[in-house]
């Protein structure tokens, strides 16, 4: 296909650096950009990233609960366990892709190509290791052949719902808001669908089943994927041939790493060390508790998947001020985050006899400490999106890093001396660690009212001065 767009500098990528001499795109490349990624506005995009978000979650939630109703408690607690197990499985395939993909998938198509290679490769290993130390994975947490075969399983759904957040990921930078949200709700649907057949047949009696409702559910999900790569090759789409750079890809795959196992660090040591000093039972309970706090991270979750692929753009384009950006992101997400974990905060009791009849009441203490995560993660999940996004790893790194020591440091030893309350409190405690060192390190950056990143004036004045140089030399030529 032929390429319309060129640059007048080595990498777009570049730009990140806040390098502005480099920030040189020629005007057909920057309208290349805008026209794919112009797709409504940020509070559009926002919504509908966060219906699927909301989707998705509510997937988890209601296939949580038909868990937690239909089967015993004690496999119950193994699947709150694989589930952390499998997530930090995820870790070592999303977090070398993630910010990178979000970030160079939004103006570089090769960047993508990375991206399934790296998912080639991850998964064999992963999966690998699954089947061949199954039995040692599993002797860190419990004791028990079936956790052993569990832990041997889970190389199935570690490969077919990767594949499926690794495509969200792509289609969430190129602007395909509204295939994702198809894409979660036919996998939520799939996969509830999937449990109540199971458990109707009387086959669903163990944890295993369970994931294999959700591997069914996440290649039900693709279908929308294949139609729009079918669509695609029907209609001629222009490419945005920019100099793709893979070392500045791998550099931030190499902070966009460490930045995820921090994430697990601060999120999901605390059900590890649940499962490792108490009992199953206790897990169980945990788990049921964990789902809301599941459920108050989705909001900026979904911001997320927006902030920061928008971030990149406006950093390449200078549509709009950063900062000014920044706020409006923030704001949006307390203003719709807040009236919900009120509410979830006083009715907390309603709300689990609803959910779970009277299995986990004695849960409400834990879902209300939960509720306190709603004052600082959209200060850490948004402000770290932004950094991302601009290109500021380094700061992105260090905050993630800091939340992932306290969170760990406080769920080995506040679960130990507290219980469950205690580890309840760790998740909180890393993000607010997380939130007070980003802010601290970008809000010179982003505090400024009315800076903006104008980066096509920049541009835009060499290029017509180089077209206006070709013309006048053309026209000397003619002269001549």
């Amino acid at each position: 296909m032929t390429p319309i767009a060129k640059t007048y500098t080595s990498s777009v990528i570049n730009a990140a650096r806040l390098r502005l001499s480099k920030w040189a795109v020629s005007p057909s490349s920057y309208l290349a950009i805008k026209a794919r990624f112009s797709k409504g506005n940020l509070a559009t995009n926002g919504l509908f990233s966060i219906g699927s978000q909301v989707a998705f979650g509510a997937q988890g939630f209601i296939t949580f609960v038909l868990a937690g109703r239909m089967l015993p408690q004690r496999e119950f607690g193994f699947i709150v366990v694989s589930n952390a197990v499998l997530f930090g499985a995820q870790c070592m395939i999303l977090g070398p892709t993630t910010n990178p993909t979000l970030r160079f998938g939004a103006i570089a198509d090769k960047s993508v190509r990375v991206t399934y290679w790296m998912y080639c490769l991850i998964t064999s290993i992963i999966c690998s290791v699954f089947l061949l130390l199954g039995k040692q994975i599993g002797g860190l947490i419990y004791n028990d052949p079936a956790v052993f075969t569990l832990i041997e399983f889970l190389s199935i759904p570690f490969a077919t719902t990767s594949f499926y957040s690794v495509q969200k990921m792509i289609l969430f930078a190129r602007a395909h808001y509204k295939i994702v949200l198809i894409m979660d709700i036919l996998y939520a649907a799939s996969n509830i669908a999937i449990l109540i057949v199971l458990h109707e047949c009387a086959m669903l009696h163990s944890a295993i089943w369970f994931y294999v409702a959700r591997s069914g559910a996440a290649l039900v999900a693709l279908l929308p994927v294949v139609c729009l790569f079918k669509w695609s090759k029907q209609r001629a789409h222009p490419r945005i041939q920019e100099t793709f750079a893979y070392k500045d890809y791998f550099e931030h795959s190499k902070y966009s790493s460490i930045t995820m196992v921090s994430s697990y660090a601060q999120a999901q040591v605390d059900t590890l060390a649940v499962a490792h000093y108490l009992t199953p039972l206790s897990a169980a309970t945990y788990g049921a508790a964990k789902i809301f706090f599941t459920g108050i991270t989705m909001v900026t979750t979904g911001f997320t998947m927006v902030v920061l692929p928008t971030s990149s753009r406006i950093t390449v384009s200078g549509e709009e001020g950063l900062g000014r950006f920044y706020r409006r992101a923030l704001l949006l997400a307390y203003a719709l985050l807040l009236p919900s974990v009120a509410v979830l905060a006083v009715f907390v009791h309603p709300v689990l006899h609803l959910v779970f009849g009277s299995r986990y009441a004695d849960a409400a203490p834990i879902v209300r400490i939960f509720c306190l995560t709603a004052l600082v993660i959209p200060v850490s999940s948004i402000t770290d999106s932004v950094a991302n996004g601009a290109g500021w790893w380094r700061q992105a790194c260090a905050a993630a890093v800091t939340g992932g020591v306290i969170g760990m440091a406080a769920s080995l030893c506040l679960t130990r001396v507290a219980g469950l309350c205690g580890a309840a409190l760790s998740p909180i405690l890393a993000l607010s660690g997380s939130a007070g060192v980003i802010t601290l390190l970008t809000w010179r950056r982003l505090s400024t009212r009315g800076r903006t990143l104008n980066i096509k004036a920049r541009c835009d004045a060499p290029c017509q001065e180089e077209t206006s140089d070709h013309s006048n030399s053309a026209v000397a030529t003619e002269g001549a």
